[in-house]
């Protein structure tokens, strides 16, 4: 099934929840320094612990009887920091591989597998990201590779500026895959770089010869979106979200010494209130989430 027509026939979508985050509290050793996870696919070790956590999303979803999008850990998988790495240019698709081999083993669930592409720098940091011409450049070697891995549509989250996800809009059209843009917000409701969510959806729809799919926000609590105005063009290209755990700003959490959550029953509330208000079909979880929220969020809305 193709992103289009899932996004057509059903009303609700789960995503996973935060595995790179799962890695750094249960396995910090298995971290790359720069890579984060991607580098797991490459161990026996890795690949376990992998395989447990998304075998974990893909059973709540089963168990709800709802379908689930997996993203490829390849969120740190550009061309900057692969410099050094032993057989960069196949790791994106080692990563897609990964995820498609679990997809054949799971097959009484439905699963869309994207290809994820994170920002170039820090992505809490508008001010070091890329404009949209160097940005393009930069992420079009990584928009090709995941595009023939065999996975079902890219992705391009936690951006923290309009220029840079214009240039991540541009390569990721030079591709034949769907693909969708995912801004992180700031407790404001804004994309990091100031511009409101609306503003962003139409520079990108305008700027772009094959505009997104849709769009979504990731790495923020659901609450944000409610001090976000979307006109009904901007709520109609909107899909959805994968929300932080904790209502603190992601800027300050990022830098906070503990994991801070709030309660997974108030997490769930205000994700279901997206949900009946026509602001997310598709659902999951970001930093300080895990199948626990995912799970409760699936029983609550089934």
């Amino acid at each position: 099934m193709t992103l289009e027509k899932l996004l057509a026939e059903r009303p609700l979508v789960l995503t996973e929840g935060a595995v790179a985050e799962q890695v750094r509290r249960g396995h910090p050793h298995l971290l790359h320094p720069t890579l984060v996870h991607t580098l797991l696919v490459r161990s026996a070790d890795g690949r376990r612990v992998l395989d447990a956590l998304f075998t974990s999303y893909i059973e709540v979803a089963r168990g709800a009887g709802l379908p689930i999008i997996l993203s490829t850990p390849t969120w740190r998988a550009n061309p900057g920091r692969l410099q050094g790495i032993d057989g960069n240019e196949s790791i994106n698709g080692e990563c897609a591989e990964f995820l498609l081999r679990m997809r054949e083993k799971h097959k009484d669930s439905e699963v869309l597998i994207n290809g994820l592409i994170g920002s170039k720098n820090d992505c809490y940091k508008p001010g070091e990201a890329p404009a949209a011409d160097e940005a393009e450049e930069f992420h079009l070697w990584q928009a090709q590779k995941l595009a023939g891995s065999g996975v079902d549509f890219l992705i391009a989250e936690t951006l923290p500026a309009v220029g840079e996800a214009l240039g991540l809009a541009r390569a990721m059209a030079t591709t034949k895959l769907p693909y969708v843009i995912s801004f992180v917000l700031s407790s404001e409701g804004r994309v990091m770089d100031g511009s409101t969510l609306g503003e962003a959806i139409e520079i990108i729809d305008q700027g772009t010869t094959r505009a997104p799919v849709g769009y979504m926000v990731n790495c923020c609590y659901p609450t944000y979106l409610e001090r976000t105005a979307l006109d009904d063009n901007a709520r109609g290209r909107f899909l959805g979200i994968q929300a932080n755990g904790s209502a603190i700003d992601p800027r300050e959490l990022e830098s906070s010494a503990e994991l801070k959550m709030e309660p997974v029953s108030e997490w769930v509330e205000a994700m279901a209130n997206l949900h009946m208000s026509g602001l997310g079909k598709v659902l999951g979880g970001c930093c300080g989430t895990g199948p626990e929220h995912i799970r409760a969020l699936a029983a609550k809305l089934t």
